[in-house]
């Protein structure tokens, strides 16, 4: 089976394509306006008759999705709902969807959604503490994000015989999370109802007071889904530094001292992250780090670790996930459970 998989992400967009387990080829595009043949031409894909399945990295499934799917026309209205949860990602995701079903009429895409993974989330992390009609009402929970990127390190140690019971991964890049995994389960996430929250990223802000958001809304004169917006695309290291180059703004911070405090805030909120968890899992066996930053960055790494000296961790580990890879093996396992 010959799957091309697809990870529209807020910056880039990511394509490769599979023979079964086998990649083929790798293209990322510096944005997500490629149209699909120079998606095809950079593949080497001669014929759309020699693709079986798209694979789509969807980031929010919300309570709908719970495992990978095809998308027809009823799952692509339902995903046009939840973009309000998820806008730098399930936008382009769906437009994504919408394109290829445009130009290829009888193509079959199977959506991945982000969220599955943490849907092992106990009450206690996935329930927020707003009053419980209104929760219900509009479905308002922790779902948790970077499921894919954490399915994949998961699925490498399980290749490598060596999955110890408790495991942090700190995902960090433009987006960035921390995910407490216990047995290969999703027990605990920094990200909640939308990947706004939890740690301060490329372009958002992660965790904020809440009355921050309503002084805005008050203050500029402005709609809230403009103050959204600004939370969303132009806060965190952006924000902070005016770059929007995270590697830049770590490789120079000794340079710049605007640099410098976004690096030593960053570094600040993950140990903060990684205390808590660490707290709710009786300890850690292994902390991974993962993503551009977490995997690319030594300085990053050494800074984190420095603050951890207390935690005792007994191993420590950096980590590729590789994203595309494990949408086209999930769609290939679905195909063999016969979903």
């Amino acid at each position: 089976m010959k799957i091309l998989a697809l990870n529209p992400g807020s910056a880039t967009l990511k394509c490769a394509f599979f023979e079964n387990e086998k990649k083929l080829a790798e293209f990322t595009a510096p944005n997500r306006d490629h149209a699909l043949a120079e998606i095809l031409r950079k593949l080497k894909i001669k014929n759309t008759d020699e693709i079986d399945l798209f694979g789509i990295r969807i980031v929010h499934g919300g309570e709908i999705f719970s495992a990978p799917k095809l998308l027809g026309a009823g799952e692509l209205r339902q995903l046009e709902k939840l973009i309000a949860l998820a806008p730098l990602h399930n936008r382009p995701a769906v437009q994504l969807v919408k394109t290829i079903r445009a130009e290829l009429p009888r193509a079959k895409i199977v959506g991945v959604f982000d969220t599955n993974f943490h849907h092992t989330l106990p009450l206690t992390a996935r329930t927020l503490p707003i009053a419980k009609k209104i929760a219900a009402q509009f479905g308002i929970r922790k779902f948790g994000f970077h499921g894919i990127a954490c399915e994949n390190i998961l699925r490498q140690l399980r290749e490598r015989g060596k999955l110890p019971e408790r495991i942090l991964i700190c995902h960090l890049g433009g987006g960035a999370s921390v995910t407490a995994v216990r047995n290969g389960k999703s027990v605990e996430t920094s990200m909640a109802f939308t990947p706004a929250a939890g740690l301060p990223m490329l372009t958002r802000a992660g965790d904020l007071d809440p009355g921050v958001f309503e002084f805005l809304v008050e203050q500029m004169k402005v709609s809230p889904k403009k103050v959204l917006q600004i939370l969303n695309e132009e806060s965190g290291i952006f924000g902070l530094t005016g770059e929007k180059d995270f590697a830049k703004v770590v490789r120079e911070a000794r340079k710049n001292p605007d640099y410098e405090l976004a690096v030593e805030i960053f570094v600040q909120r993950v140990v903060e992250q990684i205390f808590a968890f660490t707290g709710i899992l009786g300890g850690v066996d292994l902390l991974i780090f993962s993503g551009g930053i977490g995997s690319g960055s030594a300085m990053i790494r050494r800074k984190i670790g420095v603050k951890l000296k207390l935690l005792k961790i007994k191993k420590t580990a950096v980590i590729r996930a590789d994203e595309l890879a494990e949408i086209a093996l999930q769609i290939l396992e679905a195909q063999k459970r016969g979903r």
